[in-house]
């Protein structure tokens, strides 16, 4: 539940804002929440339908006056730069939008110019403040040689009087706390005109981050947020950010979690990599605008030259991590790695193989205990029910005769004909004739049976461990399709990687590892696969290129099945905190108004639109050259400040007035659901 200080703080960053639907939302809340509270009379006030406010005693009187004067200051000062700046924004916007020299464009360019005087000048707290503004603005308009800029003062005296908030600031600072609330709000006031400028023609101010209470700005905010959060979220932080949040915590100055952690998420990066305001804001007009000046600022060139080669350099350090004895890249080389293990892991089965088998015919007295007749009848039984006997072979029907009539089949004849049957099953299968293939399957299921002669029982211990040993090997061959292509041929080293780890099956990726366990080139060649075909969908080539952070992320997301199977946790996580930076860094938030040119900023500067829109200025300003002061102001001092605001470390984190109505209006909205659904209980059954 938002408190009551909260909601009137929200209440002034909206009307600041010019949200008057969230400003209506708020008011109405206020009033509820002091009804709850019992105080319905202030309420009244507040809302305008009650007694009004009692006139100004003595006390309100000198306050008024002070906060006259200061108004007054801030107005030929601030708010004469502001109303200029702000009509030559709306100049600006009105050439984009194509409607310059209209009424419709005019009627642009004042809005904007009363936007930015209201800005940056002080707007009185009390009613006698405005009162005697009020009157400081008519006699403005006689004296003052510039009229239009006086009667833009002169009108700013209704413009700086929201009513909801004026009802507010009343209520709050009526009686004995009058004195104190005006010295505070000139306080504040002065604050504001020291920490404005960086973006007078953008129409937006730089505000200093202030604390008034000497804690957290917000309660509520430090409740959700505590101190010790922020600091364990920073606490293994590269020194520059975890000292720059540690000072502002010290200050009591709120933070964004949210801009905080991704902050902490590219810092923790393998190869850390620092974001602008705008990138790690993803506010649509900052993002836009550094984008924008980076063909004038050579600052902004800079940063994001350097963070496209912190992300390639990421990925690099990754590969050098997963791989760090793999020596070869492309798709054929690290294929013909893992091929080669194959083919090592099956000549090493098939030794132990041959072992067990020559161990079975030495316990016979050198002779292999094999019934080659009854070996030939099973192999006719398993032909005829597959129904396949006329698809077998002519060569090995022949053999299967020769058997059959009484020849002994000795180990050399055994292990030859097993070499036979393979081979035979590789040519009929690329010649894609399944019969044959199904054929030949039976006769080699009766071979590896190994049928033995009456009086062997002795040596069927043995006979079975050389069964098992040669059926294990087939059962891999079968689970492993990669496995099985090496062996029998038919992998393709150009295409290997492509086919059976970037697209492969991720069950089957899983075999492949298994069976390649004890091969760690080969294991590291599978994460070094993944990782270049990553790079080469930033599209990467030779360590250069602009960093393709769309493709990158596809490509990770493709693959994120099988990276529990090749990477390990702290592997996953680079890979996907790269993915989540390059987006910040690249993809343009909804709404931003990014030139890809990269010379549109720098070229209204100088433009004859910029020209004629700084020649009006001058003009209405009756010959003194304020336009041109103002374009200089705005090319020399505001874009550094900008700048330095936009590069520095922590950029952003601060808490915006934005954010925090976005979060009391969330509590309130949150509030009154709970609130209603406690007076509506619904039924369920």
């Amino acid at each position: 539940m938002a408190t009551i200080a909260e909601l009137e703080n929200a209440l002034r960053n909206a009307d600041a804002a010019g949200a008057m639907e969230d400003a209506r939302v708020l008011a109405a809340a206020l009033v509820q929440a002091r009804k709850d509270n019992g105080n319905f009379s202030e309420d009244a006030q507040i809302m305008g339908i009650g007694p009004q406010v009692k006139k100004p005693g003595v006390r309100d009187t000198i306050v008024g006056t002070g906060e006259a004067a200061l108004s007054t200051v801030t107005g030929l000062t601030g708010g004469l730069v502001g109303m200029v700046g702000g009509g030559i924004s709306g100049g600006i916007q009105s050439i984009k939008d194509g409607t310059f020299g209209t009424p419709e464009g005019n009627k642009l360019a004042e809005q904007t110019a009363a936007i930015g005087a209201q800005r940056y000048t002080y707007a009185p707290r009390t009613q006698s403040g405005q009162d005697q503004i009020e009157v400081v603005g008519k006699v403005a308009q006689q004296l003052l040689p510039i009229a239009p800029i006086a009667g833009g003062f002169a009108g700013m005296t209704q413009a700086l009087k929201p009513p909801v908030v004026q009802a507010v600031d009343a209520v709050r600072i009526g009686g004995p706390m009058a004195l104190q609330a005006g010295k505070q709000a000139a306080n504040r006031a002065t604050g504001a005109i020291k920490s404005t400028g960086a973006r007078l023609g953008m129409g937006e101010a730089v505000e200093a981050p202030m604390n008034t209470g000497g804690g957290m700005v917000s309660g509520g905010a430090a409740a959700v947020n505590p101190l010790n959060q922020t600091l364990a979220t920073v606490a293994k932080s590269s020194p520059d950010l975890r000292m720059t949040v540690e000072k502002l915590v010290k200050k009591g100055i709120e933070i964004d979690q949210e801009v905080l952690a991704r902050h902490v998420e590219a810092d923790s990066l393998m190869v850390p990599i620092k974001y602008t305001e705008g990138q790690v804001t993803r506010n649509p007009q900052l993002f836009s605008n550094e984008k924008n000046m980076r063909g004038k600022n050579v600052e902004y060139q800079e940063r994001f030259a350097e963070q496209n080669q912190q992300l390639i350099d990421n990925v690099n350090a990754l590969r050098e991590k997963v791989a760090p004895d793999v020596y070869t890249s492309g798709n054929t080389a690290h294929a013909e790695t893992l091929m080669n293990a194959y083919l090592n892991l099956d000549e090493g089965l098939k030794r132990v193989i041959r072992a067990d088998y020559k161990a079975l015919e030495d316990a016979n007295g050198g002779i292999f205990p094999l019934d080659a007749k009854t070996f030939v009848l099973n192999a006719e039984a398993n032909l005829n029910k597959a129904n396949r006997n006329r698809f077998l072979p002519s060569e090995i029907r022949g053999i299967l005769d020769d058997y059959k009539n009484g020849e002994q089949m000795t180990f050399n004849n055994f292990e030859e004909l097993r070499t036979i049957l393979s081979a035979e099953s590789r040519k009929v299968e690329r010649a894609g004739d399944g019969n044959k293939k199904m054929a030949i399957s039976a006769v080699r299921n009766a071979l590896e049976d190994l049928p033995m002669p009456k009086g062997m029982e002795h040596l069927k211990p043995l006979a079975d461990k050389a069964r098992n040993s040669s059926k294990a090997r087939f059962d891999l061959l079968k689970a492993d399709p990669a496995y099985n292509a090496v062996v029998r041929g038919t992998a393709l080293p150009d295409r290997f990687i492509q086919k059976y780890v970037i697209n492969g099956d991720s069950t089957k990726l899983h075999e492949l590892m298994y069976n390649l366990r004890d091969d760690p080139v080969a294991q590291q060649t599978v994460a070094a696969s993944m990782v270049d075909h990553l790079k080469a969908s930033a599209r990467i080539t030779d360590d250069s290129g602009v960093f393709a952070q769309a493709s990158y992320n596809k490509a990770a997301g493709n693959l994120s099945p099988k990276f529990n199977i090749v990477f390990k946790p702290d592997e996953i996580r680079q890979i996907q905190k790269t993915g989540n930076v390059a987006r910040n860094i690249k993809e343009a938030p909804d709404g931003h108004t990014v030139n890809s040119s990269n010379t549109y900023v720098a070229e209204l500067a100088d433009s004859k639109a910029g020209r004629a829109l700084e020649g009006v200025a001058n003009v209405a300003a009756h010959g003194v050259p304020v336009g041109t002061w103002v374009k200089n102001a705005l090319m020399k001092n505001a874009d550094k400040k900008a700048i330095q605001k936009s590069l520095r470390t922590g950029a952003g984190i601060v808490k915006t007035k934005e954010a925090k109505l976005k979060e009391v209006k969330a509590k309130v909205l949150a509030a009154k659901a709970a609130k209603e659904a406690q007076q509506n209980p619904t039924n369920n059954p």
